[in-house]
């Protein structure tokens, strides 16, 4: 990854948690709590009122890239 996007991508991420300080909370307890067969399903209301919604069911793969996310914070 290019070293610039990186500093960009970890001053949104600073962003976000001014902005919604307990959404990081959440997604540390994710991911704290997963593990492999963890179904995460989340649902996503638009302000003009369409819903979104996605149900994944975790495998290794998705806990190591948990891993390594969390390890760019």
């Amino acid at each position: 990854m290019n070293p610039l996007a990186l500093m960009q991508l970890k001053s949104a991420l600073e962003k976000l948690k001014t902005n919604h300080p307990q959404f990081p909370l959440f997604l540390t307890a994710v991911k704290d709590n997963a593990d492999v067969g963890t179904v995460i399903d989340i649902t996503v209301t638009t302000s003009a009122g369409k819903t979104i919604h996605s149900k994944t069911k975790l495998n290794p793969d998705d806990i190591q890239l948990m891993k390594q996310l969390q390890d760019l914070s």
